[in-house]
């Protein structure tokens, strides 16, 4: 299993495999509502549109399809015109315009009127650069940005017309793993391998503040992931030290740090949708909730295998994790909590008071 999305609602999961098939799952009951089959090679991403009604399948055919999200078919075929190898997909926020695909390993990116199919623009990226995982739109859908692993830089595009509206270049020339923009559009944030999240502004394109790590830890400086919480106040990042810090995207100040007990690497990590929460993805199979405010672990998940990515469902409830091992877990977040909020929840369960012996053998 190549990833794994919940719908808007989050009532629905799509998970992508690289058998090129793509499943949309109950997410309630765990059972199948769809398998979507027609790639012709592994399908590594998919993912809804904004509204729900449909999902859209990158893969390494050269294709990207569109299908609805219910028993009907394929709506949909967008194919790169050199068949190059397509590692991500995503609707821009208003489902109107265009889809986006990002070729892997050749510094393409594609994008296609979502309407009539036809390619409405190809990037191809002079210095060889390597899109990673997936390019990110802007808040308005008007722009996008992808990151480049080779030359240390972030571009962003305009998604209509297709001109380069802005190069970030990292001072150190560091790969960059991720850029995202703020939820109001104003800054971009990109995560690095020289140990730093740096925020850029989307109207200069000058960098407006860095985020650097501690000096001194053992292992290699890697940031793998920052991603702004919902009001774009604060970001959380995630290291190849076992580290996740959330920081002050006003002030760059660090605010809290969660550390993985056996130091394993952290892949990614992500706010709960209210902010309160982390969740923080590890390579030892566990995937860990803490509180944003205190820096408490709340509860852990194990899975028995890596965990490459956890996202919390649309309103905070239950968490989506895939591993190398191939599958996508949900996890309930009700007990993730101090020791208050489970004696609520037990009272909550349990309609009568607990006799001799079982206070006896629990308490």
């Amino acid at each position: 299993m190549q990833s794994a999305v919940f719908s808007p609602n989050g009532r629905e999961v799509v998970t992508a495999s690289a058998g090129g098939t793509a499943t949309t799952w109950d997410a309630a009951s765990g059972k199948p509502i769809l398998v979507l089959s027609g790639h012709r090679g592994p399908a590594p991403a998919a993912s809804f549109s904004p509204g729900g009604s449909e999902v859209v399948t990158a893969s390494d055919d050269g294709t990207a399809k569109v299908w609805d999200a219910q028993p009907v078919g394929t709506r949909r075929v967008l194919a790169d015109p050199t068949g190059a190898p397509l590692g991500s997909g995503g609707f821009n926020r208003s489902r109107t315009e265009v889809v986006a695909a990002v070729a892997m390993g050749s510094g393409v990116a594609d994008i296609w009127n979502m309407v009539t199919g036809r390619l409405v623009h190809r990037w191809e990226d002079s210095t060889g650069a390597t899109f990673p995982g997936a390019v990110d739109f802007s808040p308005g859908g008007k722009e996008l940005v992808t990151a480049s692993q080779t030359d240390g830089t972030a571009t962003v595009w305009s998604a209509l017309s297709g001109r380069q509206l802005l190069v970030l270049r990292s001072p150190s020339r560091a790969s960059l793993y991720t850029a995202m923009f703020s939820p109001n559009g104003a800054e971009i944030v990109t995560s690095s391998d020289d140990d730093t999240a740096r925020m850029w502004s989307t109207s200069t394109g000058r960098q407006v503040r860095v985020i650097t790590e501690p000096e001194g830890k053992l292992s290699e400086p890697v940031i793998l992931s920052a991603v702004f919480n919902r009001s774009g106040s604060e970001l959380v990042t995630a290291s190849i030290d076992g580290t996740a810090r959330i920081w002050s995207a006003v002030t760059g100040k660090r605010l809290e740090v969660m550390a993985e007990p056996g130091g394993a690497q952290l892949y990614s990590a992500a706010f709960s949708p209210n902010g309160s929460m982390v969740v923080f993805s590890s390579a030892d199979g566990s995937a860990r909730i803490w509180s944003a405010a205190t820096g408490e672990q709340l509860t852990v998940f194990e899975t028995g295998s890596g965990v490459n990515d956890s996202q919390f469902s649309p309103n905070g409830t239950e968490v989506l994790s895939t591993t190398e091992s191939g599958n996508a877990i949900i996890w309930s977040t009700e007990l993730a909590g101090p020791v208050s909020t489970l004696e609520m929840v037990a009272h909550s369960l349990v309609d009568r008071q607990l006799t001799a012996a079982e206070r006896s053998a629990y308490l």
